[in-house]
């Protein structure tokens, strides 16, 4: 391919794998869309189980895969996550940065969204779900604070962001009068249509960025992230924290 798609992956343990990419980085491939296909018995498929062709042929093009979001110059996308549900199907969490036509340069990087979808056996079910805030800083217009699935839980994400999640409103600190960007939970009861959001940070004297749910059966979750100064991908001062609780509803993954 003349881009770089960048790719999550998830196995059912068994026989498949899964895989959600774009077209390319953002920054080199500005109408990112992100797609999924799934790997069995030495052939990739699109997620309704068309044949595309075997492995070792590979993809002619990323647009061979099904296509999740259809990305273009005014909505550019990024794979976050993605994971199985009880039935094996995908369900994926990624950023979408708009950028209206006429947007300035210096403030193409202001305005991301998180989006959530599943595949229902027939089709890709997609909702915009929050508001991301802005990028983590001006050369990289795409980095966000980012979004996680919980792996035990089709229902909950968490996600790191520097503004209200429902209302885009800036997020401002009380404990130094600046902006940070916090972690929130969320948690939908229609399949993604809506979403409740709770603060698990707030009042911040630093970044939360980058949530992150390991897998762990169980009736407890894990939920990590990083907490510091992010300047840059090679320029950083970030502590990894993160808190273990009871797991409030057991087994819902469906």
């Amino acid at each position: 391919f003349p881009h770089r798609p960048y790719v999550k992956y998830v196995s059912n343990g068994a026989d498949t794998e899964h895989m959600f990419y774009t077209d390319g980085h953002p920054q080199e491939f500005s109408n990112n869309s992100n797609y999924h296909i799934y790997y069995k018995d030495g052939m990739l498929y699109k997620s309704d189980g068309t044949p595309i062709r075997s492995l070792a042929e590979g993809l002619k093009d990323p647009a061979e895969g099904t296509r999740i979001f259809p990305g273009n110059a005014e909505n550019i996308a990024w794979t976050s996550d993605i994971h199985l549900d009880r039935a094996g199907r995908p369900f994926v969490a990624y950023s979408v940065r708009k950028v209206p036509a006429g947007t300035p340069p210096q403030h193409a990087g202001e305005d991301h969204r998180y989006h959530y979808a599943r595949w229902d056996g027939e089709k890709w079910i997609d909702h915009e779900i929050a508001y991301a805030g802005s990028c983590l800083y001006a050369s990289e217009l795409d980095y966000t604070g980012n979004i996680t699935l919980d792996p035990g839980d089709t229902d909950t994400v968490y996600i790191s962001t520097n503004v209200q999640p429902k209302s885009g409103m800036p997020l401002r600190s009380r404990a130094d009068g600046k902006r940070h960007y916090e972690i929130f939970e969320g948690t939908t009861t229609d399949g993604g249509a809506s979403w409740s959001w709770v603060p698990i940070t707030a009042n911040s004297s630093a970044d939360n960025l980058r949530p992150i749910v390991p897998s762990w059966p169980g009736d407890r979750v894990a939920l990590l992230w990083l907490r510091g100064a992010y300047r840059a991908y090679t320029h950083y001062d970030l502590a990894v924290v993160g808190i273990i609780a009871k797991r409030q509803r057991v087994g819902v993954v469906r």
